[in-house]
């Protein structure tokens, strides 16, 4: 399991920005399906919201290969 930081703009809109993330994580080659990728809203600041996507890669080697 990978957990991935995203910073976006405060205004941003939240279900815009999981649905974005989550259609990413699911079409990247290296994620698995099973689990599937989980986007969280973590905290929030003056001028941002910060998410949390995880993924999971089947191989530790394709790792890498999901982050990019």
């Amino acid at each position: 399991m990978k957990e991935i930081k995203i910073g976006v703009s405060r205004d941003s809109d939240i279900e815009k920005i999981k649905y974005i993330l989550l259609d990413i994580a699911r079409n990247t080659e290296h994620v698995l399906k099973d689990p599937s990728p989980l986007v969280t809203l973590n905290d929030f600041t003056d001028s941002a919201l910060n998410f949390v996507l995880d993924i999971w890669a089947g191989d530790i080697r394709t790792k890498f290969d999901a982050l990019s």
